[in-house]
């Protein structure tokens, strides 16, 4: 489902408009119309658009999908010359972004932020038990130099992806290994980005091998010094961190359509400033200067997960199975006035299982169906607080959601997509 492709079709005047009743239990009913023949491309004209496997989690069409798609390019990131991820919503169409500081940043879609918008890394949840309702730090987490290309979504998804899939989806796909499809040969760069406004150096090391004729792996390293920040009326103290990052993938043909991918990566941030309540803040448009000598963040984040993928399997078009571990660590270094400091952290393991299938049929349309499940095992701590941290210590949460969605073509012109989504919830606060 990872595919990079781009189709050529030259269309004739389509349109498509919809109208969605979604309710966030997860019960979805859309109706797409899309009538031929209004003159809007000459038949003479070619289209380029893209595919994506985001929407409906099989791969289709942008003219096909009866949502508010927006597709970014590796390419589109790397000439925008993007510092963190959150950035990148700059580029896209109705979406709002939020900074608290530079090393952190939360995206509206739909007018929703927080934990109300879904964000995944190759189909795996960013999203954990933790997550809060406003603007949080963990989607400058994900490194914009892994980035091959990301799906966004807007509306709500909750049929598909659960009820925190309100304001929207968004879908990193990283990169994978590309030389055993190629040519077989190996390709190996070096990269630095260096900016004078934020006093920045970024050095990225990458690497793409070929493993026989129907494997390869893809490793890159990086390691990023962004600076105090020149606003051009002298620096802004306090602004800098250190940023590093690994990004690996595994990618193997078992066989003709078959395919097993094994990936992990890691994203490590020391000492991002949150300023806004420090003396090193500036007063802008009449607010007040922070009181704290210092408040810093370190983030540390590990994704490894395991994919059997299969594009057709008897009656089955699309489908994939995923195991995988996801590690969201946090600490935060407060110093107050008076020589006063405190600390507090919290630390997330998710282990989770996700399994979907596509189903093609003549005469009922194409069925769309799987299951997600996750367990959320949280640690907190608190130098103040010897019960617990930001939230309840020695935590778990598991959920469980079983769904099914039906696109079936009433006529040429016509089309209803329906689906339902069952989940279960479980929470177990230790100390709190």
């Amino acid at each position: 489902m990872n595919r990079r492709s781009t189709q050529r079709l030259c269309r004739s005047g389509r349109w498509a408009a919809c109208v969605r009743s979604v309710s966030g239990s997860g019960c979805c009913l859309l109706l797409a119309f899309s009538p031929l023949g209004i003159a809007a491309v000459q038949p003479n004209q070619t289209l380029t658009e893209e595919l994506v496997v985001t929407a409906r989690k099989v791969e289709e069409t942008t003219f096909s999908i009866p949502y508010a798609v927006d597709v970014l390019s590796a390419e589109r990131v790397r000439e925008a010359n993007f510092r963190t991820t959150p950035d990148i919503f700059r580029e896209v169409p109705g979406a709002l972004v939020q900074k608290t500081a530079h090393g952190q940043g939360s995206p509206y879609l739909r007018g929703f932020t927080g934990y109300r918008n879904l964000f995944m890394i190759d189909g795996i949840r960013l999203n954990n038990a933790i997550f809060r309702d406003g603007p949080n730090q963990y989607w400058a987490t994900v490194d914009p130099g892994s980035i091959s290309r990301l799906e966004v979504i807007r509306g709500p998804q909750s049929a598909l992806y659960g009820s925190d899939a309100v304001g929207g989806v968004v879908n990193v796909i990283s990169r994978d290994p590309r030389a055993y499809r190629d040519d077989n040969s190996p390709a190996v760069g070096l990269s630095y980005r260096y900016a004078s406004g934020e006093n920045s150096h970024i050095l990225r090391a990458k690497t793409d091998l070929a493993i026989g004729d129907s494997g390869g792996l893809y490793l890159d390293l990086g390691g990023k010094q962004f600076g105090d920040i020149d606003s051009g009326d002298g620096r802004l103290p306090n602004t800098g961190y250190d940023e590093y990052t690994l990004n690996s993938k595994f990618l193997f043909e078992l066989s003709d359509g078959l395919v097993l991918t094994a990936a992990h990566s890691r994203v490590h941030q020391d000492s991002v400033p949150r300023t806004h309540t420090t003396v090193a803040s500036r007063s802008f448009a009449g607010t007040s200067v922070g009181s704290e000598l210092s408040r810093n963040l370190d983030q540390d984040r590990v994704l490894s997960y395991l994919r059997l993928q299969q594009e057709q399997w008897g009656s089955f078009r699309d489908s994939a199975l995923t195991l995988y571990h996801h590690r969201q660590e946090e600490a935060r270094n407060r110093l107050r006035s008076g020589d006063r400091s405190d600390q507090q952290g919290v630390e997330v393991n998710t282990y989770g299982v996700d399994a979907f299938a596509s189903v093609p049929t003549a005469s009922w349309g194409i069925w769309t169906m799987g299951f997600d499940w996750a367990h959320d095992s949280v640690d907190s701590f608190s130098s103040t607080n010897s019960v617990q941290g930001p939230v309840a210590d020695d935590s778990t949460y598991d959920w469980l959601g079983v769904y099914v969605q039906n696109r079936f073509e009433l006529r040429s012109d016509l089309e209803l997509t329906a689906g339902i989504r069952l989940g279960y919830f479980d929470v177990d606060a230790g100390s709190i």
